[in-house]
C-alpha cells in the first residue's frame, strides 16, 4: 500500500531492528506502558510475526525509505459494548520525527480504506490514555467517536470507534 509520502507495507522479519527503536523510545513509549526490555520486545516481535489474526505494517517514506512507524490492527474484545461479531481495533506508533507533520492522518487514511475494502471491516476501534491529547486529536481527525472511558493498565483510556465504508477514505 502507499500514501502520497509513505509505503506501507506487511511487517518482515528484517524490520525487527526498526520496530525496537520505538520500543526503545521513551517519547513513543509515553502512552504505551513505558520502555521495553530486550527479552520482551522478542517476544512481542514475534507474536507480530505470528499468524494471530493481526495485520502488522511498517511504514517507510516513499522518498528515501526511512523508517516512519508501525501501524496494527488487531482482534479487539471490548465487553461494555455488545459485539456480534469480531471487532478489530487500529493501533500506531510512530517516530517522533514524523509527528505533527501530518503523517498520522496520511496513514491512518490508507489503513481505514484498507480495512474497508481488503478486510471488509465495518468498523474499527481504538484506545488510547486520556492523557494523550495528540493521540485523541488524530483519531477524531479521522472521524473516530469517543465510546467510552475505562480504567485499564493503571490508566484512564478512552475508547474510540468508527463505522467504515469503502468510499469514506
Amino acid at each position: 500500500m502507499e500514501t502520497q509520502r509513505t509505503l506501507i507495507n506487511k511487517l518482515r522479519f528484517e524490520d525487527k531492528s526498526d520496530v525496537q527503536t520505538l520500543y526503545q523510545n521513551v517519547g513513543v513509549r509515553k502512552y504505551l506502558g513505558g520502555l521495553v526490555d530486550a527479552a520482551s520486545f522478542c517476544e512481542k516481535f514475534e507474536n507480530m510475526m505470528s499468524d494471530d489474526g493481526s495485520f502488522d505494517f511498517l511504514v517507510r517514506q516513499k522518498l528515501d525509505g526511512a523508517f516512519i512507524g508501525l501501524v496494527n490492527i488487531s482482534p479487539y474484545e471490548n465487553k461494555s459494548f455488545h459485539q456480534e461479531a469480531l471487532s478489530y481495533e487500529v493501533s500506531y506508533q510512530l517516530v517522533p520525527d514524523y509527528w505533527n507533520k501530518r503523517y498520522g492522518s496520511e496513514i491512518l487514511g490508507r489503513i481505514f480504506e484498507y480495512a474497508a475494502a481488503t478486510l471488509s471491516l465495518k468498523r474499527l476501534w481504538a484506545e488510547t490514555q486520556k492523557a494523550n491529547l495528540a493521540s485523541i486529536r488524530l483519531l477524531e481527525k479521522m472521524g473516530m467517536e469517543h465510546q467510552e472511558q475505562v480504567e485499564r493498565f493503571g490508566e484512564t483510556q478512552l475508547i474510540y470507534a468508527i463505522t467504515l465504508t469503502s468510499d469514506k477514505f
